[in-house]
């Protein structure tokens, strides 16, 4: 019996990229980043991969991801409750 496809966790208080900044810790294996987010391990490996291929993370070993000081610094300062709101209208 095939495994069931992974669900995405109920909301947390940010994206996983930035919960995954947001940690003390600076690489960040599957399990760990699992936990951190929430996602499944399938999720994790697809977020990872996406930010290795934007070049917002790097692989210092296989299958652990480290974010960039940069990155991580940005991401301590993002607070999505004070982004400014838009000022477009919506289309008619």
């Amino acid at each position: 019996m095939p495994s069931p496809a992974p669900r995405c966790p109920p909301r947390r208080s940010g994206h996983p990229p930035h919960l995954l900044a947001r940690h003390p810790s600076t690489t960040h294996d599957i399990e760990a980043a699992g936990a951190i987010t929430g996602l499944a391990a399938p999720l994790v490996e697809h977020l990872l991969d996406t930010l290795l291929d934007h070049n917002l993370a790097d692989e210092p070993t296989p299958a652990h991801g480290a974010l960039p000081p940069l990155v991580r610094d940005r991401a301590q300062l993002w607070n999505p409750s004070k982004r400014p709101k838009s000022s477009r209208t919506p289309a008619a």
